[in-house]
């Protein structure tokens, strides 16, 4: 891994589909899919901010999207994304069954 990036474990539980997608063009430009709510993203200090930055614009769009619609906002409001530091032991202790993922060479699955 390259020296001042550090990974991170994105995951989100997003109720409606229009934004669930809005969301995942987003995190695609910053990691590979783990699952299908989960992405691991390797970032540089000032993508994690970037990302983070991204993912408050798309909240505040999806709020000004849900005052237009009382059954969406019901729907989605328990929405969330968390973004998590994921240490180099935990990155290279993740244990995998099922179906395998295709990871970049810094990534390490046993």
């Amino acid at each position: 891994m390259a020296l001042g990036v550090n990974t991170y474990s994105l995951f989100y539980d997003i109720a409606v589909s229009k934004f669930r997608r809005k969301l995942v063009k987003i995190v695609e430009g910053y990691g590979n899919r783990f699952q299908y709510s989960v992405f691991i993203c390797q970032l540089t200090k000032l993508q994690k901010v970037e990302l983070e930055g991204k993912v408050r614009d798309y909240f505040i769009w999806k709020q000004s999207q849900e005052a237009k619609n009382e059954r969406i906002a019901l729907e989605s409001k328990l929405d969330s994304v968390c973004i998590l530091l994921a240490c180099k032991q935990c990155c290279t202790s993740i244990v995998s069954f099922g179906r395998s993922f295709d990871f970049d060479e810094t990534m390490v699955v046993l």
